[in-house]
């Protein structure tokens, strides 16, 4: 497993500290002729009040990715596909569950 944080600290337009920190964690198996990814990433801005997180699975030339942003009290979710169309997701849910195991 991999994992890293950065934090970065300036002063904003009104002079108060603003603190942005970027967080991800992936881990990743080869085998059986598959391959395997499963990232988290993690996006927070003090000044803005963002803050954003987003999930990561990857089998072999297919992925899935979903990402919530917060603004406030703005909620949005965003799904993305990598390799195969929205009506494919539970399929591949299934598939990487069970290849990951």
């Amino acid at each position: 497993m991999q994992q890293s944080t950065v934090t970065n600290m300036r002063t904003g337009p009104d002079g108060k500290p603003v603190k942005e920190t970027y967080k991800t964690r992936a881990h990743g198996a080869t085998g059986k002729g598959n391959k395997v990814v499963d990232r988290h990433q993690m996006y927070e801005n003090t000044g803005t009040g963002m803050q954003k997180a987003s999930h990561e699975r990857m089998l072999n030339d297919k992925g899935r990715k979903v990402i919530k942003e917060r603004i406030g009290n703005n909620i949005n979710k965003y799904d993305h596909f990598k390799g195969m169309a929205i009506s494919d997701a539970d399929h591949f849910d299934s598939d990487w569950n069970r290849v990951a195991g």
